[in-house]
């Protein structure tokens, strides 16, 4: 149910809508989802092999070729895969449908996102930060993959502005 993996929220009166996440909600998020995600990185690159190396390079290409010409939708679906296919060799099954709810709640290009992939330069470093991942999977970088990870994914944090106090 979309309400209660907080995707959407009831307006009273309205209708459903795409739920806007606080500051706090968003900070939280964020925090969370560093902490899984570089775990599963982590756990991915012991497990990696060459074709899977091979197959994200792929994904990773598909998508890049698409930065100037593709929907946000597309792009998006190519963004997904990229990650989930890299999470995925984690070897944990509970960690990677975890990560994918998390990210379902911060989704590239909605209005949790900052407005980074609103434009052709934060696709770009996006992809960027795709080609670099497989870098340092096939050097078997836990250390160097986790903190592009780590500042792949907190990279919106500046656009947003902080929780105040009173939401803490």
């Amino acid at each position: 149910d979309l309400k209660v993996r907080k995707l959407i929220e009831h307006v009273r009166n309205r209708g459903f809508r795409v739920l806007n996440l606080t500051a706090i909600e968003r900070e939280q998020l964020l925090e969370t989802r560093t902490i899984v995600e570089t775990a599963a990185a982590r756990m991915a690159v012991r497990n990696a092999s060459a074709a899977d190396v091979a197959e994200l390079r792929d994904i990773a290409e598909r998508f890049g070729a698409r930065i100037e010409s593709a929907s946000f939708d597309d792009l998006r679906l190519w963004n997904g895969m990229f990650h989930e296919r890299l999470y995925a060799l984690s070897g944990n099954d509970v960690l990677v449908a975890e990560i994918q709810a998390l990210r379902q709640r911060g989704i590239p290009g909605s209005a949790n996102d900052g407005g980074i992939w609103r434009t052709v330069g934060g696709l770009a470093r996006s992809h960027e930060d795709h080609v670099e991942m497989l870098r340092l999977i096939d050097e078997r970088d836990e250390d160097g993959l986790a903190a592009l990870i780590d500042r792949h994914i907190n990279r919106t944090r500046a656009l947003f502005p902080k929780a105040s106090a009173q939401e803490r």
